[in-house]
């Protein structure tokens, strides 16, 4: 699957991104659907049957979980960079909010009903819950891996924003500049192929990552550009607010990442520490 994942990653053109990513959201939403129908096809246990709450070791890795999924500057800045009006993008009812709200929705509806269903059987991914008999399952699952596939260039469009101007000043010669960009692109996508190939867990890696790089690009890097940027013009309010940031995102990046790579010590020493019985069944 490397091999048509990497055509996608080098695919340049904004509007051939464009198209490959409205029919990826079309996939997308068809296997919610689908999802969504397997999931409330039976009833559904009662809500004191599942624990509200589980260890609260485990909390911290959730965090990292949860700001991996949330941190979008790969589909925030060639969203706005791309926009006709982009003083809609930042209102109080734009593109950025409102699009948070629904995906935030979207989170929160299939991890309740999802582990209402499941409990503590409900799988990293909850397509591996998924009957494995059954066509439609599987075409959900298939489904999801080619939207993933193909909206692999615009995941990779902040890094490529970064590196593209370098290149176009080192490298006056227009073959030369074309095949580092291609280069560039394919180092980038091998690395991260070869990061999914040598990590066993992939559900503990989105939470080193959350904690580690997405807590600085979230939370540390926007607070502390602003007071080097605004600092003459700004208010005591808006740097204490700043500070605040600041502070909370550096605990978060140490209790998190600590939290993650302990995890991932008692993952290799003791398999069962967060699947329990169910990782020998």
């Amino acid at each position: 699957m490397s091999i048509p994942a990497l055509a996608m990653a080098c695919i340049r053109n904004h509007e051939h991104l464009h198209t490959l990513s409205y029919l990826a959201s079309s996939i997308k939403a068809i296997s919610l659907v689908v999802l969504f129908v397997y999931i409330f096809k039976d009833d559904l246990p009662h809500i004191s049957e599942r624990p509200a709450f589980s260890v609260a070791a485990h909390l911290l890795l959730y965090y990292g979980t949860v700001i991996f999924a949330f941190e979008g500057v790969t589909q925030v800045l060639p969203l706005h960079d791309n926009m006709r009006t982009t003083r809609h993008f930042r209102k109080w009812n734009g593109v950025l909010n409102t699009g948070m709200v629904l995906i935030g929705c979207l989170y929160f509806t299939l991890g309740f009903y999802g582990y209402l269903k499941y409990g503590e059987a409900t799988y990293p991914s909850i397509t591996m819950n998924l009957p494995k008999d059954e066509i439609a399952c599987q075409v959900v699952k298939i489904g999801l891996i080619v939207a993933l596939l193909i909206n692999y260039g615009n995941q990779l469009h902040a890094a490529y924003e970064i590196t593209e101007p370098t290149i176009d000043r080192h490298c006056k010669k227009k073959g030369i500049r074309l095949f580092t960009k291609i280069g560039i692109r394919a180092l980038i996508f091998i690395t991260s192929v070869l990061v999914a190939l040598i990590t066993e867990n992939l559900e503990l890696l989105m939470s080193l990552t959350g904690a580690l790089t997405c807590t600085f690009l979230c939370l540390l890097f926007p607070p502390t550009l602003d007071i080097i940027t605004f600092w003459n013009y700004m208010g005591w309010f808006r740097l204490a607010k700043n500070i605040f940031i600041i502070l909370l995102s550096f605990a978060a990046f140490a209790s998190g990442t600590f939290a993650a790579v302990m995890a991932f010590e008692n993952y290799f020493v003791q398999e069962d520490f967060l699947y329990g019985d169910r990782a020998t069944t």
